[in-house]
C-alpha cells in the first residue's frame, strides 16, 4: 500500500473509531440524562443543540484559518479531541446534568475544529473523484455510528458505563487522525485573503448552504429528541432502540456511499435535490405519529437523507461553485451544525406544549416544519437552476 492510501485509510479508521464512540455517548447519556437524572425533554434535546452550537460556532473557524495559514491545520487533529475526551469523561462521572449539557457543547467546540480539517485532509491526500472520496468519509463514520448504536443496544452494562468506553475510543480516534494526517501537503499553495473568502459566495452557493441547514434541522432531530420520543411513545426496551438506530445507520451508509460516485456523474444539484426529496417523503411519514412501523421507516430514510448530504454539500464547497476550500467546507459545517442546533430547541418545546394543528400534536409538529422546509429547498432547485439554466461543475 503506498503512502497516500495508508495516509487515506488512517484518516478514515480514525473517523470510524470516532464514529463508534458517537455511537455509544450520545444515545447513553441521552437516557442517562433522562431515566437516572429525571432531566425533562427539552433538557435531553438541549444536549444535541449544545454540541451543534459548539460544532457551528467553531467551523467556521477551521475553516477560515484552514485558508489563511494552511500548513497549522493539522494542530486541530489532536489536542481539540483529547480534551473533549477528558471533559466529557469527567461530566460522565460526576452525573450532573448541567455538566453534561456544558461537556456537550465543548465536545462540539473541538469536534467544529477537527472534523471539517479532517475533511479537507483526506481531499488533499486522495486522489480520485471527489464526490467519491468525500462521501466514502461520511459513510465510514455512518458505519460507525451503525457500530456504536449496535453495541449500544447489547452490551450489558450501564449508560454510564457504556459512554465511558465510548469516551476512551474518542480519545484513541484523536490520536490516529495526528498520526495518520503527518506529512500531507496542502493542495493549494497559496494563502488566500479574506476578500478573496467572501468573493467566492453566489446565489448557487447560499442555496448550498440553506440546504445544509434545512438537512441539519432534519437531522437534529434524529438524535436525543427522537430517543427520547420513541423511547416515551412506544416503551422500546434498549436493545429494540439500539437496533432501530444502527439498521437506520446502515441505509444511510449504503446511500452515502452512492451520492459521492452519482455527483461525480450527473453533478451536485441534481443529486442533492433526490436527496432533499427522499428527505420530504421521510419526514412527512415522522409526522405521521403514534405508528411505530410508520415511524421507523420515516427514522430510516430521513437519517439516509441527512447523512447523504452531508458529503453532497461539503464537495459542493471545496469544487462546485469556485475554489473557497477549507473556508466553504467550514461554513457548510456551520449552516448544518446551526440547523442541528435550532430544531431540538424547538422540537423540545413544542413536546412539552399542548399545542395540535390539524391534528398534528406537538411532539411531532417539528418533523412537518421539517418536510416544509425540504420543500422549499427543492423550490429554490427550480428557481436558480431549472429556469436559469445553471449548472455547478463537479
Amino acid at each position: 500500500m503506498g503512502e497516500e492510501k495508508r495516509k487515506t485509510v488512517g484518516i478514515l479508521v480514525a473517523v470510524y473509531i470516532a464514529s463508534i464512540a458517537a455511537g455509544l455517548i450520545r444515545p447513553s447519556l441521552a437516557l442517562l440524562m433522562k431515566l437516572g437524572l429525571g432531566a425533562s425533554v427539552i433538557a435531553v434535546s438541549s444536549m444535541t443543540s449544545g454540541f451543534m452550537a459548539g460544532r457551528a460556532s467553531l467551523s467556521l473557524v477551521a475553516g477560515l484559518l484552514g485558508d489563511l495559514s494552511p500548513e497549522k491545520r493539522r494542530l486541530f487533529t489532536l489536542l481539540p479531541m483529547l480534551t473533549a475526551a477528558v471533559v466529557v469523561y469527567a461530566a460522565t462521572v460526576l452525573g450532573s446534568a448541567y455538566g453534561i449539557i456544558l461537556a456537550m457543547v465543548f465536545w462540539g467546540a473541538m469536534a467544529g475544529l477537527t472534523w471539517p480539517t479532517a475533511q479537507t485532509l483526506i481531499t488533499d491526500v486522495a486522489k480520485g473523484r471527489p464526490g467519491t472520496v468525500l462521501s466514502l468519509y461520511f459513510a465510514t463514520g455512518t458505519l460507525g455510528v451503525a457500530t456504536g448504536n449496535f453495541l449500544f443496544g447489547v452490551l450489558p452494562y450501564s449508560y454510564r458505563a457504556i459512554a465511558e468506553a465510548g469516551v476512551l475510543l474518542l480519545a484513541l480516534s484523536s490520536l490516529l487522525l495526528w498520526i495518520s494526517s503527518a506529512g500531507i501537503e496542502v493542495r493549494v499553495k497559496r494563502r488566500m485573503k479574506l476578500g478573496e473568502i467572501k468573493s467566492r459566495l453566489d446565489r448557487r452557493v447560499m442555496w448550498i448552504l440553506y440546504s445544509a441547514f434545512t438537512a441539519g434541522f432534519m437531522t437534529g432531530l434524529l438524535r436525543e429528541y427522537f430517543y427520547v420520543y420513541v423511547y416515551q411513545e412506544y416503551h422500546l426496551s434498549k436493545s429494540n432502540l439500539g437496533g432501530l438506530l444502527a439498521v437506520a445507520s446502515l441505509a444511510a451508509l449504503v446511500l452515502g456511499l452512492a451520492v459521492g460516485p452519482l455527483s461525480d456523474r450527473v453533478g451536485i444539484p441534481k443529486t442533492l435535490l433526490a436527496t432533499m426529496g427522499l428527505g420530504v417523503i421521510a419526514t412527512f411519514l415522522l409526522g405521521l405519529d403514534h405508528l411505530y412501523t410508520i415511524t421507523a421507516t420515516g427514522y430510516i430514510l430521513a437519517l439516509a437523507s441527512g447523512r447523504a448530504v452531508l458529503p453532497l454539500t461539503r464537495n459542493a464547497g471545496l469544487l462546485g461553485v469556485g475554489r473557497g476550500g477549507s473556508t466553504m467546507v467550514g461554513l457548510a459545517n456551520t449552516v448544518s451544525n446551526l440547523g442541528n442546533m435550532t430544531s431540538p430547541l424547538v422540537a423540545g418545546a413544542l413536546y412539552s406544549s399542548s399545542v395540535e394543528i390539524m391534528g398534528i400534536t406537538g411532539d411531532s409538529l417539528t418533523y412537518i416544519i421539517a418536510c416544509i422546509m425540504l420543500l422549499l429547498s427543492l423550490i429554490m432547485y427550480v428557481a436558480i437552476f431549472q429556469v436559469k439554466r445553471e449548472t455547478v461543475n463537479s
